[in-house]
């Protein structure tokens, strides 16, 4: 009757050249893996650590690998973003929104999405020039980014549309924050011409994909900007009528 002898598995050392090839190994690994400067500097920190007295050796290499990562990285946030602006594009805001909608399918979370809309940019094009429309609008980019945390998003969607999503908010505290918004943006004034805008704020619920989130709100804006109108028409209206019967 045989028996088998148990394997006894040993633990694995690794010595010399196959300790410094490992070390390489992590090296580049964290070094290929920095996203931001700060990563990279620890990365590299790192890497001159293992390496010890080799990392002169191989420095060439880490520096042309980091390099190309931070050129990776600001090519990356180009393409998510708008050249006129610096806030997000519709390509980052699609991103988002899709993350925020599987986010709420696996716990619930909710999020809200305003969409913003600058109101008669072609009349302002037309009677100031496109030099102060495109300050138009960067003024609203740059009222909208201060205004959200850094768990939000904004970007514009294209001409004088933007869209902001809210992580976290419901549809009560959404529309608060979108009149404040819009208070904040309509106290700019360029060339003696104040900036109008219109909102439409959704929130998602059950059901409801990311397409579906924003034809709600963008079904709330059409809404918001036919009330105004018809308020601006109502005021024109009752001055006509003042004027006529001094």
């Amino acid at each position: 009757m045989s028996h088998s002898r148990k394997r006894v598995q040993r633990p694995i050392q690794i010595t010399g050249e196959g300790l410094m090839n490992h070390a390489m190994i992590e090296a580049l690994t964290a070094v290929a893996a920095a996203r931001t400067p700060w990563d990279t500097f620890h990365a590299l920190t790192q890497a001159r650590e293992l390496l010890g007295d080799e990392a002169d050796d191989y420095w060439p290499l880490l520096e042309s690998i980091a390099r190309r990562q931070t050129e990776i990285e600001q090519l990356e946030r180009l393409a998510g973003s708008d050249p006129m602006t610096g806030v997000g594009n519709r390509r980052t805001f699609g991103r988002a929104l899709d993350r925020e909608v599987a986010r709420y399918g696996r716990s619930g979370d909710p999020f809200a999405v305003i969409l913003l809309d600058l109101d008669d940019l072609k009349g302002r094009n037309d009677t100031l020039g496109h030099a102060a429309g495109d300050a138009a609008i960067m003024a609203v980019a740059n009222v909208c980014q201060e205004a959200v945390r850094s768990t939000d998003v904004v970007a514009r969607l294209g001409g004088d549309e933007f869209a902001l999503l809210l992580a976290g908010s419901n549809l009560a505290g959404a529309w608060a924050f979108a009149e404040r918004l819009r208070e904040r943006v309509e106290e700019v004034t360029i060339d003696h011409m104040p900036l109008r805008v219109s909102l439409g704020v959704a929130a998602v619920a059950d059901g409801m994909d990311g397409d579906a989130v924003l034809a709600s709100a963008d079904a709330a804006l059409y809404r918001d900007k036919a009330a105004r109108k018809a308020e601006d028409e109502d005021v024109a209206e009752v001055s006509c009528d003042a004027a006529m019967s001094a």
